[in-house]
């Protein structure tokens, strides 16, 4: 007897038969920026660049189980499951999952709204990828979530980090699970060719854990850019005063380098140390001229972290986020 469970891994089966058929295909249909030499693509780009393909595939295989293992999503024919696309530059490739409400380029400049979703330390970018689109489809925000963490080198017949900073942004490589791409060559640019790609016009940027961090960095190019980051979520991190990018404000000739910057704020108090640097990452950025739009405070010790996006005590602050990013932009 077939069980709905059994059903659904079957049907899961199928679906990776054909993702590793499609694979195959060598076709690319690129589309190159000579500039930023940043190359985004509909299928796995068949290039040189590092990683090996083999990586992507793994890390691919995983984010569709993610979601279709998840609440929104039963399968991957369903009507609204999102599209995965391919970037890549000269060093590095990887692939973002992305979910465009029907008609979107038909959409005035104001109404293309996106949520970019960046994942923490070690992460699957497709893990919350439907905690945001599911409270997002019902206003017609696209969604978006990056993959920038690229695996352990053992993985897949060799992941070889690239020469220069892939390594952790605190803690130096090779500690527990592999390297990630680098923030200002290739997750900042990415985001913004993604941004271009898809003719985006407001975004609210999620940065979880390690990736909080990140997030601020992103936002701070952006504002020197398109300056089209309209709220960004710092959800339980924290940047040390070691960080370059720490340093790179402190010493700003501008006292309040950040001004404009709309922030929500969500930290953890469950273990003291690391919510001392949450709150004293907090204070240094609302210091810097960021506008802090409210701050919610995980108390309970009973949270893992992750409390925000994996506990259901928390859908109404995630509700209450996506409101005030929905009233922001709707004025």
């Amino acid at each position: 007897m077939i069980t709905k469970t059994s059903a659904k891994y079957i049907l899961l089966i199928f679906f990776l038969i054909s993702l590793l058929l499609s694979c195959d295909d060598k076709s690319t249909n690129l589309e190159d920026n000579s500039e930023s030499s940043i190359l985004i693509s509909s299928k796995m780009p068949q290039d040189n660049t590092s990683p090996k393909s083999a990586i992507l595939d793994t890390l691919i295989y995983q984010s569709h189980v993610q979601l279709i293992l998840s609440s929104c999503y039963s399968d991957s024919s369903y009507p609204n499951y999102p599209e995965i696309i391919f970037i890549a530059n000269n060093v590095v490739k990887t692939f973002a999952f992305v979910w465009l409400p029907e008609n979107w380029h038909n959409y005035s400049n104001k109404d293309k709204r996106m949520i970019i979703h960046l994942h923490g330390h070690c992460g699957i970018g497709t893990k919350h990828f439907c905690k945001w689109y599911e409270l997002a489809c019902a206003k017609n925000i696209a969604v978006l979530s990056l993959q920038y963490w690229m695996g352990e080198d053992e993985w897949s017949d060799g992941n070889p980090k690239p020469d220069g900073d892939y390594s952790y942004y605190l803690t130096g490589p090779g500690q527990t699970c592999g390297w990630h791409l680098n923030i200002e060559n290739d997750i900042y640019p990415f985001i913004d060719k993604l941004i271009e790609y898809y003719d985006v016009h407001s975004v609210m940027l999620h940065g979880f854990s390690m990736a909080a961090a990140t997030s601020v960095i992103v936002n701070y190019r952006d504002k020197h850019n398109r300056d089209i980051i309209d709220f960004t979520v710092f959800n339980a991190g924290h940047i040390d005063s070691n960080h370059y990018f720490y340093k790179e404000i402190e010493s700003s000739t501008n006292s309040n380098p950040l001004t404009n910057e709309n922030y929500y704020f969500f930290l953890e108090n469950i273990d003291a140390s690391i919510y001392a640097k949450q709150s004293s990452t907090r204070s240094f950025l609302i210091e810097k001229g960021v506008t802090d739009i409210e701050t919610v405070i995980a108390e309970n010790n009973n949270y893992n972290h992750g409390a925000l996006l994996n506990h259901e005590d928390f859908l109404p602050v995630r509700e209450r986020i996506i409101s005030l990013y929905d009233s922001l932009t709707t004025k």
